[in-house]
């Protein structure tokens, strides 16, 4: 479920990235992290987190976004 789900969870990170949506951004971003730490996958946890973070500080870090990206393979 974890890997079927990862797309549609990656595509909300980046919509609301290029929306400037603060909010969905560390929202999804946070969801994502927590999932990802329950179930093993430690560096895509830690860049979720850092995408929330940034993005509750009103930074949205395409670089982290297209990082995050290239770490699902999606």
């Amino acid at each position: 479920m974890y890997v079927t789900a990862l797309p549609g969870r990656l595509a909300a990170i980046e919509t609301s990235t290029r929306q400037g949506d603060g909010p969905a951004v560390a929202a999804a971003a946070y969801t994502l992290a927590g999932t990802s730490g329950q179930l093993g996958h430690p560096e895509v946890a830690s860049i979720c987190q850092a995408i929330a973070a940034d993005a509750r500080r009103g930074i949205l870090a395409h670089d982290r976004v297209q990082h995050l990206h290239a770490l699902i393979g999606a």
